[in-house]
C-alpha cells in the first residue's frame, strides 16, 4: 500500500524531440520491467505540455519528467522555468525531474530552486541519471 493509496503510479514524460523520445520510451520499458513495486506504475508520453494537460490528473501524485525546452508548446519563447511553474501548478503533488541539452549550472540552479526535484543534463551518462531519480522518486511516493 502506498503512503497515497494509489491504485497506479502515473510517470509522465513530456518532450517534443522524437529521437529522445525514443530513446526514453525504450529505456522507461527496460526500467518498467526490471523495477518491483507493490503497486504497478505506467508511463504516457506528450510532445507538448497542452497535451498532457488534457490527460493528466491534477490531484493525484506522480512524476514527471519534463524537458526544459518544448518548441511544440504554442509560445516556443516560454522558459523551461515557466513550464515548471504552470506543471507545478497544475498539480503540486508531481515530482519533476528536468532536463536538457543545453544550459548548465545557471538553468540547473534555476529549475531545482524553480521546483524540480531532479536535473539531468542529457549525455552520455543521462539514462543512468534516469534511472536513479525515478527510484529515489518513485521510493517516495509508493511507501
Amino acid at each position: 500500500m502506498s503512503k497515497y493509496n494509489l491504485d497506479e503510479l502515473n510517470i509522465y514524460v513530456i518532450d517534443d524531440d522524437p529521437i529522445f523520445m525514443k530513446i526514453i520510451t525504450q529505456f522507461m520499458e527496460k526500467i518498467k520491467s526490471t523495477l518491483t513495486t507493490p503497486i504497478p506504475f505506467k508511463f504516457s508520453y506528450f510532445d507538448n505540455t497542452n497535451d498532457f494537460y488534457d490527460s493528466a490528473d491534477s490531484s493525484i501524485p506522480g512524476i514527471v519528467i519534463l524537458d526544459y525546452r518544448l518548441d511544440k508548446d504554442d509560445d516556443a519563447d516560454v522558459s523551461g522555468l515557466d513550464i515548471l511553474e504552470e506543471v507545478k501548478s497544475f498539480n503540486p503533488k508531481l515530482k519533476i525531474i528536468s532536463y536538457t541539452s543545453e544550459g548548465g549550472d545557471i538553468v540547473k540552479h534555476k529549475l531545482l530552486f524553480g521546483g524540480a526535484s531532479h536535473f539531468i543534463q542529457k549525455g552520455a551518462k543521462s539514462l543512468k541519471e534516469f534511472e536513479k531519480a525515478l527510484v529515489i522518486e518513485i521510493t517516495k511516493l509508493i511507501r
